[in-house]
């Protein structure tokens, strides 16, 4: 599945933000969340669970890679390639929103 056209190149200021209608609790460091779409859970790690905090207002790339890379060991390849991936996922879900400049 692929990005709204409009988000096909991605750049550090693409915004995302999660959809609000989902519901979301934090269970000792990490996170579940229903949709209410399609009645699936998702499980979080702690780095999943840090990004849709970051996300819970419209935030652009390079600060949720900046988030992360602050938080966890990683270097900068790795995170751009992690939390790119993560998001595509959530996107393709339907649990966050891929924000044009327009919108916000």
């Amino acid at each position: 599945m692929k990005f709204p056209s409009y988000a096909k190149n991605l750049t550090t200021s693409s915004l995302f933000v999660a959809i609000k209608e989902h519901l979301y609790s934090d269970l000792n460091g990490e996170a579940v969340i229903l949709s209410t779409k399609n009645g699936k859970y998702y499980g979080l790690n702690q780095v999943g669970r840090s990004i849709w905090k970051a996300i819970k207002n419209p935030t652009n790339l390079e600060e949720i890679q900046t988030r992360v890379m602050d938080e966890y060991e990683v270097d900068n390849e790795t995170c751009n390639r992690e939390v790119s991936s993560f998001l595509k996922t959530m996107w393709s879900e339907g649990l966050i929103e891929v924000l044009d400049e327009k919108t916000v």
